[in-house]
């Protein structure tokens, strides 16, 4: 994994399905890496959120109107 899946996608890319994927699978990879550690009782997972805002992930699934890149909540059904 490099962590240039995990730089800022850029929200205009809209449905770029595969690119939105790896970036995905990236940030998946790296939260089963510290796993052990996010499941302890009383801990958060924070860095996997940190990852999730940072690679844009979070704002994904929103309108490009309010900030996103609008794949909406299911992207294989709304493209």
């Amino acid at each position: 994994m490099t962590d240039t899946l995990l730089a800022p996608r850029d929200l205009a890319d809209g449905p770029d399905l595969a690119g939105w994927v790896a970036t995905a699978r990236a940030v998946a990879d790296r939260a089963a890496e510290r796993s052990a550690e996010d499941d302890r009782p009383g801990a958060f997972p924070e860095a996997t959120f940190d990852d999730l805002r940072a690679s844009g992930l979070l704002a994904a699934p929103l309108p490009t109107d309010e900030g996103g890149a609008g794949l909406g909540t299911d992207p294989a059904r709304d493209h």
